[in-house]
């Protein structure tokens, strides 16, 4: 059994709304202390929030890719598997270059672990920023730390993790909005939809399990500390939102060539 293009959107787009309703929750869930603060969960949304990565979303593009193609009856299979793979990539990592290089650095938001960081510490954000490049900020914030023999971080009276304050330093860009975000529910709507076009319904399940993962790659990113619920959900709805277009206006058959008709 297979879903016309129709039905599938609307189940993609059923996903979708209710992680975006999920990630909604951010908003009002107590949560930034669960990797701040405590060791027993920071690896857990470290391992999580780096799955969202370059080096994460690239493995996961390479695993769907060959779903995607690995059939039996077809020939050529890995030039095929590299044609999606390299697709996928040029939509997802376009998206993500545009977002980094051209939005965050238009809207310059800065991070709220750089803001918390000023406020307990005395960094100068507004200097920080001023670095030329994220490797700059990088030394700056490590010069920062041992200029001023900084070897542990308390906030109201409870010690920052030494892990999570590893992925502050890391995280030097600007904020708004969540990178990881964008990419993590583009990349759902865009394979949730393909998956059952392009084989059958059964895999509408992998669907629920592609948008849990995005949802939690956004929470993953307040849990740490280095986005706000506003540029997480609104990270998540862009990327939503930009899955959509591209599906709607055929982009993968005018542009690419690439045939939506389910394999055989």
């Amino acid at each position: 059994m297979r879903f016309n293009n129709r039905k599938t959107l609307r189940w993609v787009f059923a996903c979708s709304t209710c992680s975006l309703i999920l990630v909604a929750t951010t908003f009002i869930l107590p949560i930034e202390d669960i990797a701040v603060f405590q060791n027993s969960w920071v690896f857990f949304w470290i391992f999580i929030t780096n799955t969202g990565g370059t080096i994460g979303i690239s493995l996961l593009l390479l695993m769907f890719s060959i779903v995607l193609v690995w059939n039996k009856e077809l020939n050529n299979k890995l030039l095929k598997v590299v044609r999606w793979f390299l697709l996928l990539s040029f939509v997802v990592g376009g998206t993500a270059l545009v977002n980094e290089f051209l939005l965050k650095e238009q809207l310059k938001i800065y991070r709220p672990s750089i803001l918390l960081l000023e406020k307990e510490i005395g960094l100068n954000a507004e200097f920080f920023y001023a670095q030329e490049n994220k490797s700059r900020r990088r030394e700056y914030l490590n010069r920062y730390l041992s200029e001023n023999n900084i070897t542990e971080i308390e906030i109201d009276g409870k010690k920052v993790n030494n892990n999570t304050l590893k992925v502050w330093i890391k995280e030097a860009g600007y904020s708004f909005p969540s990178g990881h975000s964008v990419s993590a529910f583009l990349l759902a709507t865009l394979l949730g939809y393909l998956l059952i076009i392009r084989l059958t319904t059964k895999y509408k399940w992998w669907i629920i399990l592609l948008f849990f993962w995005a949802v939690t790659i956004a929470s993953s990113r307040v849990i740490l500390g280095v986005h706000s619920p506003v540029d997480v959900f609104l990270g998540a709805l862009w990327g939503s939102v930009i899955g959509y277009a591209i599906i709607l206006s055929n982009t993968f058959k005018r542009w690419f060539s690439v045939d939506e008709t389910p394999m055989k």
